[in-house]
């Protein structure tokens, strides 16, 4: 029988510009909850009331998931839109270095560089504070291919207040694995054959 996870993962960590290094897992394990193994979860996304939202491809549904990972409720419906983070610039400066830069009313500008080369940066999402959540790709080595992936969570005035290492992708490919829920919480889908979880990382 197959057996829907969801696990919730905390970062602890408070000095500014520290490494978020300790990972508490908690792995809730509900042999009554829904299979979502057999969905083809493909999206992860966050709700207006901060509630988590699964695209489910086979079906074509998203599914809402409640506190414990159970599905609360599903509607048909195509992937929904993923929301442009508009007045925002992103891209590489350099074979270690990225810039961000918010082009709208007061411009403030980040850098993020990198250990080894910078393969690609993502604005993963913007939080009600203002803190902007931009995810890291460094390539590690080209063959084998291995990528490291960190996410720089940036302050609203500039500067950087936390970074941390995500797990390699998912062995099942996800087309959108990170979200950010308004409070302060970054958000990751993992999907392989055996299990769905949705990992979070998060600060007051």
């Amino acid at each position: 029988m197959n057996v829907c996870v969801l696990a919730f993962a905390a970062l602890l960590g408070t000095s500014p510009g520290a490494v978020w290094t300790d990972l508490t897992e908690e792995v809730l394990v509900r042999p009554d909850a829904p299979d979502l193994l057999g969905t083809g979860p493909t999206h992860l996304y966050v709700g207006e009331a901060g509630e988590l939202l699964v695209y489910a491809a086979v079906e074509a549904e998203v599914l809402r998931l409640d506190g414990k990972g159970r599905v609360a409720s599903r509607v048909p419906a195509r992937p929904p839109e993923q929301a442009k983070s508009r007045g925002y610039e992103i891209r590489k400066s350099g074979s270690h270095e990225g810039v961000v830069e918010k082009t709208f009313r007061s411009r403030v500008r980040w850098t993020i560089t990198t250990e080894a080369e910078l393969g690609a940066l993502h604005l993963a999402g913007i939080d009600r504070k203002g803190r902007l959540y931009v995810v890291a790709e460094e390539l590690l080595s080209r063959s084998p291919v291995r990528v490291r992936r960190t996410v720089h969570l940036l302050a609203r005035e500039g500067g950087e207040l936390r970074r941390w290492e995500l797990p390699p992708p998912s062995p099942i490919r996800v087309e959108k694995e990170w979200a950010v829920a308004p409070e302060g919480r970054f958000l990751l889908l993992q999907v392989s054959t055996e299990q769905v979880r949705v990992l979070s990382w998060g600060q007051p």
